[in-house]
């Protein structure tokens, strides 16, 4: 079994030594133990039986010295993770290097696949998330795989990643178990708003005249600059999203849609609610 160590600090003092950790502060006095934390202050985790050794070769009882790490440092059993495995699909010009820099960052069961090839991708007996990132956004190409998505995996949870103008944007995860709000609650919300009342926005603009014309909506070629902060976001929102990064997650800061100015880098995020008329509502029984 493996088993989770938070972060924590070590203060030596004459006769004893501090630990800072979330735990709290606590005081060590036993030297042997004092050596163990040294030897796992660096270390995110450790297996049962190298702790069980670790222990042993510093002549420490098991039990005491586990409910002892527990209290102090927060070790604990891992959880197995609700998301069973990740899978990116773009539509990337550049897709060695998005790919490179995902491998290198996301766990090696990640899967990354053409958009096209997604729907042959999948098994209908895992819980994955999906994160599905455009270059050039293509809403009826999406349209027609998302909600088929949705039904046959409603466990699992979907992220749509595209350009819109000066920003990029992360969209918030979608599990048609929960019933919360989808990619296109916020996009035929949009696109509805430009038919009616048509604004001053460019991007609305475009996005309403490609989707009309069943053509992808075209957006520049990303700098290097702007490649970086796009994956940064979304390799952190996946470590994020499958508790890979160590944060605390709760409904508030999951189900949030992420925006990234591809000026200057700034990041601010929003809740999406349900748009009255988006077809994923016809699922909530």
């Amino acid at each position: 079994m493996k088993l989770s160590i938070e972060n924590y600090n070590l203060l030596n003092f004459n006769n004893d030594s501090i630990i800072i950790s979330p735990k709290g502060v606590s005081r060590v006095t036993s030297p042997s133990l004092l050596d163990v934390l040294k030897k796992l202050q660096n270390r995110t985790s450790i297996s049962e039986a190298d702790l069980s050794s670790l222990l042993s070769e510093h002549h420490l009882d098991y039990e005491d010295a586990y409910r002892s790490l527990e209290k102090s440092v927060g070790l604990k059993s891992d959880r197995p993770l609700f998301f069973e495995k990740i899978i990116v699909a773009h539509d990337w010009e550049d897709r060695e290097y998005l790919e490179s820099l995902l491998a290198d960052e996301l766990p090696d069961s990640t899967i990354t696949c053409p958009i096209s090839e997604l729907t042959i991708t999948v098994n209908n007996e895992t819980r994955y998330l999906i994160a599905i990132t455009y270059q050039n956004y293509d809403y009826n190409e999406l349209k027609s795989i998302y909600f088929q998505l949705a039904a046959t995996l409603p466990e699992s949870a979907i992220i749509i990643c595209y350009p819109a103008g000066a920003s990029y944007v992360i969209g918030q995860p979608h599990v048609q178990a929960l019933g919360n709000a989808c990619h296109f609650c916020s996009i035929d919300r949009v696109i509805s708003h430009e038919t009616y009342k048509p604004s001053k926005n460019t991007w609305s603009n475009l996005l309403n005249f490609c989707q009309s014309r069943y053509i992808p909506t075209p957006s520049a070629l990303p700098t290097l600059y702007q490649k970086a902060l796009i994956i940064g976001a979304l390799v952190q929102k996946i470590k994020f999203l499958t508790g890979t990064n160590g944060a605390c997650r709760y409904q508030e800061n999951i189900l949030q849609e992420t925006n990234i100015s591809l000026s200057n880098g700034q990041v601010s995020e929003s809740s999406v609610s349900h748009w009255c008329m988006c077809d994923c509502l016809r699922n909530i029984k």
